[in-house]
Order: C-alpha cells, then sequence, then structure tokens
C-alpha cells in the first residue's frame, strides 16, 4: 500500500513540474550596457532590442526608455558583474576535495593506496586545507576572468564591422528577434 501510494505522489510532483510552464518560465535580462555618445554623454541601462537603426535601453538611473540612434554612438561597453566571490567559492569546495582525496596517496606505492582510505586525520586536514587554498586562488581569478568588461569602439569603425558588432549585440538583448 505505502509503495502504490509514494509512486503516485512521486508522479504528481513529477507531472505537476513538468506540466507547469510558469515554474519553469523566467523572465529573460538584457545586458547592461555603457554606452558613450559622440558628444561624450554616458547612458546607462539594460539593452532591451536593437532597432534597425537604434538602441532602445531601459535607463538604470529615470527607469524611462531611452533609444540611442546608432550614429551617436562613440563607443559600448558591456558592463558585467564580477564572478570572483561564486569562483572562489566553488574552487575552495572543489579543491578540498580533491585536495582530501588525493594528499594521502600521494608518495604511496599502487596496492597501498586503497589503505588511504583510512589515513590519520591530519594528513586529510592537510590535504582540505592545500587543496582549498589552491582551489581559491584559481576559482577566484577565473571568476574574476569571467566579469570583465567587454569594450566596443564603434568610432572609427566600417559599416559592415559595426554590423557585425551590432549582431554579436543582439544576443544580449532581452528581445532578440525583433526585425
Amino acid at each position: 500500500m505505502k509503495k502504490n501510494i509514494k509512486s503516485v505522489s512521486l508522479l504528481l510532483v513529477f507531472s505537476l513540474a513538468i506540466l507547469s510552464g510558469d515554474m519553469l518560465a523566467i523572465e529573460r535580462r538584457g545586458a547592461v550596457l555603457l554606452i558613450q555618445k559622440k558628444d561624450s554623454r554616458e547612458i546607462k541601462g539594460e539593452l532591451i532590442v536593437i532597432k534597425p537603426n537604434a538602441l532602445l535601453l531601459l535607463d538604470s538611473v529615470t527607469g524611462a526608455d531611452e533609444s540611442v540612434d546608432f550614429k551617436d554612438v562613440a563607443a559600448i561597453t558591456i558592463v558585467k558583474k564580477s564572478k570572483a566571490l561564486v569562483g572562489a567559492t566553488f574552487g575552495a569546495f572543489a579543491g578540498g576535495a580533491i585536495g582530501a582525496a588525493v594528499i594521502p596517496m600521494i608518495g604511496k606505492p599502487a596496492p597501498i593506496i586503497f589503505s588511504s582510505m583510512f589515513a590519520d586525520e591530519s594528513t586529510i586536514v592537510k590535504g582540505l586545507l592545500f587543496g582549498s587554498i589552491i582551489g581559491t586562488v584559481l576559482g577566484g581569478a577565473i571568476g574574476a576572468s569571467e566579469g570583465i568588461n567587454i569594450n566596443i569602439q564603434i568610432k572609427g569603425m566600417s559599416d559592415l564591422e559595426i554590423k557585425e558588432a551590432i549582431d554579436k549585440l543582439r544576443k544580449k538583448a532581452r528581445i532578440r528577434n525583433y526585425k
């Protein structure tokens, strides 16, 4: 009887998760852009859509939509959030786990490796600490490199280069398929 109830409840939970479109619907956000215009003004906002001749941004200061014509743009910077903390956290956990598993095995012959599962606690702790430190540094560096802003210098580009840059930027808009 209990097995049938568990099976039915599992089926209900699974079907609820699969059939409910609202559970999986997440509003897509556009990239945050810092646009430097040719008259030296700067506009910062979320990229909503790329129109045929302009960018439509949601201004982060006023909350209003602002359209910026391509011919007025000198440079575009895609502003990214730093991911150093997330990378360092994942690196610390992964490095600690690998260090705790591998350090006790170093220097032992192959048949004795499996006895390292029963190594003394101090060796495991040393491996955990060493691996965590290495993982934190590497993970933080990788995370920081993922958060580097991307600069696109529009001024001085040919029309073809501008079109290619805008096509790449279109992938970062909230609404991608606007024509």
